[in-house]
């Protein structure tokens, strides 16, 4: 239930992404032509149900990704996992100026935050929220692709879909980039323009402006603010876990020759990544592809029991009781010899089941006796 809640909920915020990012791409053509596509590109979110999908997956993916560095063995990661991670802790950082930024011109300023005000904000009264918005969507397409990728490439159709995929994941944020620059461009010279024949602000417009801002500086502070809390909170709740684990040293023991010793309470994975030692792993340690699977050929203390993701993967690929998921198994200590089944550059025929493999029919190529 937790893989398929991630699954989803990542599908649906980076369609959301991609769609925003194809609409500012529509900027290379004109400021005017940017907002003509606003209502289509922002159709699907621009009712009720959008919008309950939209914040639900929002919430349910942050919420799954707290809950998978709470159950996380070790901060120590591997290059990729530590992108993946740093990306997704960036995310509501970032993303919190931009959604209250809209949500109060809407609600509280009544006036539609077109792509034209959007960008004079941009471009031109606060070029600082305009770089920090670059960044978080370059944050946000580097996590949505490597989670999307990751899943992907589980699937038998991937090699053919990774000819379009890979392409699009670039050619999307940089078009969107350069609308992006061309549509300020013309807003910067709209404000050129225009300030030649601005007329004052009353004092009642300003005081009121200032209201709002003043507002709007408190709750995106205050939702920074619980957010690093809530994070706070689960990092000191791993913590607390990993203590009343009690555990202590452990040391792995392989056919090849390769031994390990370290701290328990990390998965076989873990331990074998941190140690650079090459593992299969096609999904990344998420307990999906099956291929980090080691024969446990004997153990000193008895082992956890496999979890309903690791059980229906082995089940999946008729492991037998001695055959374990390196990357969901983690022992607290003791000594285990253990071997590997998979070569670590295991390709997308491992993720067949030996049930499902095709047995080739030599039969047409024996010639009968005459």
């Amino acid at each position: 239930m937790t893989r398929t809640l991630r699954i989803v909920t990542g599908i649906v915020l980076f369609v959301f992404v991609a769609m925003h990012l194809l609409n500012m791409s529509v900027g290379l053509v004109s400021l005017e032509a940017l907002d003509q596509a606003r209502p289509y590109f922002m159709l699907p979110w621009r009712n009720p149900v959008g919008f309950i999908v939209l914040a639900g997956s929002m919430l349910i993916h942050a919420a799954l990704g707290l809950v998978a560095i709470y159950w996380r063995n070790t901060l120590q990661m591997t290059r990729y996992d530590l992108i993946q991670t740093v990306s997704a802790l960036l995310v509501i950082p970032l993303l919190a100026s931009h959604v209250l930024g809209v949500t109060l011109a809407a609600n509280m300023m009544s006036f539609e935050p077109t792509y034209q005000r959007t960008l004079t904000l941009f471009w031109v009264q606060s070029p600082a929220d305009g770089l920090r918005q670059v960044l978080v969507v370059g944050v946000v397409w580097i996590h949505a692709c490597i989670g999307l990728f990751t899943w992907m490439r589980l699937n038998t159709w991937w090699p053919k879909v990774a000819l379009v995929a890979y392409p699009l994941a670039v050619i999307i944020p940089v078009s969107a980039l350069l609308g992006f620059v061309e549509a300020g461009n013309q807003v910067i010279e709209m404000s050129a323009n225009a300030t030649a024949y601005s007329t004052p602000v009353s004092s009642e417009v300003a005081a009121e402006q200032a209201a709002i801002f003043e507002l709007y500086n408190t709750v995106k502070w205050s939702v920074i603010s619980t957010y690093l809390i809530i994070v706070a909170a689960v990092l000191i709740a791993r913590k607390i876990r990993l203590r009343a684990a009690n555990t202590g040293m452990l040391t792995l023991s392989y056919l090849t020759g390769d031994t390990i010793r370290t701290e328990g309470g990390v998965s076989l994975l873990e331990a074998a990544e941190l140690h650079d030692l090459p593992h299969a792993s096609m999904c990344k340690g998420r307990g999906r592809c099956g291929t980090c699977r080691v024969r446990i050929m004997s153990s000193s203390d008895e082992l956890p029991r496999p979890s309903q993701i690791e059980q229906q993967t082995l089940e999946r690929f008729e492991s037998p009781d001695n055959v374990r998921l390196a990357c969901q198994l983690a022992p607290t200590a003791g000594k285990i010899e253990l071997e590997r089944l998979l070569p670590p550059d295991a390709g997308l025929d491992a993720l067949v089941p030996p049930s499902k493999k095709r047995v080739p029919d030599l039969g047409s190529a024996i010639e009968p006796a005459t």
